[in-house]
């Protein structure tokens, strides 16, 4: 057939035939570079899917009071009372001699032995029940009093710490702040 055909109809022919490969390798490539783009496309919105699963699920941070000033607003000479007892027996706590206090300059005790908050208290944790008594050298946790912990027994029964605040019981104990005028009892009991 090769023969019957002209030699510009066989120069056509060859022509035809590379425009015709040169069209479908462009079409290849168009096809290559399309499916290139779908799968950067894709990509690009599993990544933004995926930062958008990981920011929604971060916890909100709680909103933090802003202080504007010290918690007892200026200076303050506070007096509380603790009496402390084991297994139904009083246990004096430590007093200093003389004119002296013992514990912290803002929180202590004189000879009278009741508590002193003296000066301005910035946070209410710098006044808690659990930072007098470390203060006046006393163990004190919320499982713990003095020489025993919870579970130690008091009279052959298991014991346990408590806080009564001007008679009442009171679940804070160590994070309890100390107010002026207030009594406290803490006891450790059956």
């Amino acid at each position: 057939m090769d023969q019957q055909l002209s030699r510009h109809e066989r120069q056509q022919l060859k022509r035809q035939q590379r425009e015709q490969e040169r069209e479908q390798h462009e079409q290849q490539q168009e096809s290559k570079q399309k499916r290139k783009k779908l799968l950067l496309w894709s990509l690009g919105v599993i990544i933004l899917i995926g930062i958008g699963y990981i920011v929604l699920s971060l916890p909100e941070k709680p909103e933090t009071p802003k202080q504007t000033g010290p918690y007892s607003k200026g200076q303050v000479h506070w007096h509380a009372a603790l009496k402390v007892f084991v297994c139904g027996e009083e246990k004096l706590m430590p007093a200093p001699t003389g004119e002296h206090h013992l514990g912290l300059p803002l929180l202590h005790t004189h000879a009278d032995r009741l508590i002193h908050i003296e000066g301005t208290v910035w946070k209410p944790e710098e006044i808690n029940l659990g930072k007098y008594m470390d203060a006046i050298g006393q163990n004190f946790k919320d499982d713990e009093l003095l020489d025993k912990k919870n579970g130690d027994l008091c009279n052959s029964t298991p014991g346990k710490v408590k806080l009564l605040v001007d008679g009442k019981e009171n679940s804070l104990l160590t994070q309890y702040v100390i107010k002026d005028g207030e009594n406290y009892m803490l006891k450790f009991e059956p």
